[in-house]
């Protein structure tokens, strides 16, 4: 395409600079299986109120756009990937799946969206534009595959701010208040009688299988 064409002329004008290199290939590697995106969620996770439930959501939705980018997408085009005799300053892990869509512009896309629900919208667009940029500049994808993949990843976060999974780890909102104790003689005398609460409701949030499963995908995942 006359677009991949013109867009990896302008990006390839960058090569052989040093710092250009870094920055990019350290761009690329952030995005290998959704590591730096993980890392980014933890952290970011801590300052919500419920930080579990938030890392766990985010883990869930990437699985989720790993499943479908890295499944019937790539199988539905198997388009062949760019190729190129240039030597790799820095070290670089080379995919052998589908050329589109890039799947580290789409999980770019999705964590953007979903990690700028609390804010700093600017900076996870900056590093998802850059990581997506950066599968151009080390030559794996073409153009066309990074937009494809950041269109995707966009319509896969939008989805992920309006649905919500199913599972048993609590939100910022599902704590009970705690029953206060009664000084009458009547509560006194039933209270011996009340039932023991089980111990599985005090044993901390479990995620669901779903979830579970879709967190394990994240770390089985190839790019």
């Amino acid at each position: 395409m006359n677009v991949d064409r013109w867009l990896d002329e302008r990006i390839g004008r960058l090569r052989g600079n040093p710092v250009a290199d870094r920055i990019m290939y350290s761009a690329s590697w952030f995005g290998d299986d959704g590591r730096g995106w993980i890392a980014a969620s933890a952290v970011r996770s801590l300052r919500t109120p419920a930080p579990a439930h938030t890392f766990l959501r985010h883990l869930a939705w990437l699985g989720i756009e790993s499943a479908i980018v890295n499944g019937p997408a790539k199988g539905a085009v198997r388009r062949e990937r760019p190729v190129h005799d240039r030597a790799h300053p820095h070290k670089l892990r080379r995919p052998g799946n589908s050329s589109f869509p890039s799947g580290h512009a789409a999980s770019a896309a999705t964590m953007a969206t979903l990690l700028s629900e609390d804010g700093l919208a600017p900076l996870w667009w900056a590093i998802a534009l850059t990581v997506g940029a950066s599968r151009v500049y080390v030559g794996v994808h073409h153009s066309s595959d990074v937009l494809g993949g950041l269109a995707i990843g966009t319509a896969i976060g939008l989805a992920a701010r309006r649905i919500d999974l199913p599972s048993r780890c609590p939100g910022p909102a599902s704590a009970e208040p705690a029953p206060q104790p009664s000084s009458s003689p009547d509560a006194r005398s039933h209270s011996s009688h009340r039932a023991i609460p089980s111990s599985r409701s005090t044993t901390g949030a479990q995620p669901s299988r779903a979830r579970a499963l879709a967190v394990e995908y994240v770390w089985r995942r190839s790019r």
